[in-house]
């Protein structure tokens, strides 16, 4: 009897051993790549896993994850990521679990580099009968601007002159020439960064004389 109640108790054992073992193989994650991308945040993308509760997602710095800058936990998906400094290199990472005790290999790493930050464009000086120039804010570490002039108030992408749709100026002023007496114009200014471009300022408007 007493053999064969050992023997009960082994086998029930080995089973819930055996279960133990198959809920800590939950699948890898497959990180994707980053959408919605800005000066301070992107949506970190992934594909779900199945038996999975919730997910862990670490951003850092540097594709060794020595100099991790923030640790989302609880995650039930897809996520975005803020408070990101801008024109600057990221890497993230994510892992599954369940109920916070299984946990997934980390996934692949995807890199994400955030745009340039937004310049801000002041007042337009100088102006003329057929000409006037145009300013801004100097972003930080950024020496080539791309300057848009649209007839129009404010700015718009449809009535955009030929001759300055993303121009590249460098310094924080510009002189436009070449306009229409007493017509409206209205410009923007985006930062370039390599390939990488901010978004477009906010729209200042003139008439000339």
């Amino acid at each position: 009897m007493k053999k064969a109640y050992l023997l009960f108790v082994m086998v029930i054992i080995w089973s819930c051993s055996n279960n133990d073992s198959e809920s800590l193989n939950l699948a890898t994650p497959v990180a994707l790549e980053a959408t919605i991308i800005t000066d301070s945040s992107f949506f970190a993308d992934w594909t779900l896993v199945n038996e999975a509760t919730e997910y862990q997602l670490q951003v850092a710095t540097d594709n060794m994850f020595a100099n991790i800058q923030s640790t989302l936990n609880n995650l039930a998906g897809p996520s975005n990521v803020s408070n990101l400094n801008a024109n600057t290199q990221y890497y993230y990472r994510v892992q599954a679990s369940n109920l916070n005790t299984n946990y997934s290999s980390y996934s692949n790493i995807i890199g994400v580099h955030t745009l340039p930050s937004t310049p801000i464009a002041e007042a337009a000086s100088s102006i003329t009968t057929s000409s006037f120039v145009a300013n801004w804010q100097p972003v930080n570490g950024i020496s080539t601007y791309l300057l848009y002039v649209s007839k129009s108030s404010p700015f718009s992408e449809t009535s955009v002159l030929s001759s300055y749709n993303g121009i590249e100026v460098t310094g924080n002023s510009f002189e436009v020439k070449g306009l229409d007496f007493n017509t409206t114009y209205s410009y923007v200014i985006k930062a370039k960064s390599s390939e990488r471009e901010s978004e477009f300022s906010n729209s200042i408007s003139l008439l000339t004389l």
